[in-house]
């Protein structure tokens, strides 16, 4: 897992503001909040089998996981820098 992570770090490193971006043009149109942390987990895993391939997919949709999780916690930790509720 961590060969794979460290493989392609500067690729997951750049997908976390992607993920961040496509989770909030989703709720732009209508996806409740509430869904919004799984649905950054799905997107991370769906950008990363598009980009890393499926060679092993256990590792790739772990890398997934850990990518959308990464991305949720940017835009919760944004929020609480800038105070402010969105």
């Amino acid at each position: 897992m961590l060969e794979l992570i460290n493989e392609h770090l500067v690729i997951v490193l750049a997908l976390v503001p992607v993920v961040t971006g496509v989770v909030e043009a989703i709720k732009s149109v209508g996806l409740p909040k509430s869904y919004s942390e799984v649905t950054s987990i799905l997107v991370g895993i769906g950008l990363s089998v598009a980009l890393l391939g499926v060679g092993n997919l256990s590792e790739t949709i772990v890398a997934g996981i850990i990518l959308g999780l990464a991305a949720s916690g940017l835009w919760d930790g944004g929020k609480r820098l800038r105070g402010k509720k969105f």
